[in-house]
């Protein structure tokens, strides 16, 4: 049975996916393998993607997201409140139920809590909506840092960091 719709936009959909959950890129031949694609097929979008600012390509022929990413997330956040949306999430990942779910944000060196579900046990730290912590000092912070690329965090913390709220 086939799925409905456009096979080269489910094929670029992919392609988008694969590159947000790898930050650091991929090449065309990483991407074609990954889709179990043909390369010329993967080359295809990408040119495409490029075209329209959805990807980016560097000197090394990786390709990463490109800047429209962030424009077309801006239209889905301006769409809908953010919050209500990270409730129905939370509701709809039954395996999450009764544990603390935090969303956040990297915000220079710090994360930025946005919402927090409170679970069934409490946190050792209560986090509010609001609240702004040095991003290596929670685990949270220290996931959202890992996914970046080593250059990125070394600016990031090129002068001392921030003093943890334990000291």
């Amino acid at each position: 049975m086939t799925r409905p719709g456009s096979p080269a936009v489910h094929r670029a959909a992919r392609i988008l996916a694969e590159l947000a959950a790898n930050p650091h890129g991929l090449t065309v031949p990483e991407l074609a393998r990954r889709l179990g694609t043909a390369k010329s097929s993967v080359s295809d979008l990408v040119s495409t993607l490029l075209e329209e600012g959805a990807v980016t390509r560097d000197e090394q022929a990786t390709v990463r997201l490109g800047a429209r990413i962030p424009e077309i997330a801006r239209g889905f956040v301006g769409g809908s409140r953010l919050i209500d949306e990270f409730r129905g999430a939370c509701s709809r990942v039954t395996e999450l139920n009764g544990a603390a779910i935090v969303l956040a944000v990297l915000v220079g060196g710090d994360i930025a809590h946005v919402a927090v579900r409170e679970g069934d046990r409490p946190l050792p730290l209560t986090l509010t909506p609001g609240m702004r912590l040095p991003a290596w000092s929670t685990a949270t912070g220290i996931a959202l840092l890992s996914h970046l690329p080593d250059a990125v965090v070394d600016r990031m913390f090129q002068h001392e960091p921030a003093v943890s709220p334990s000291g």
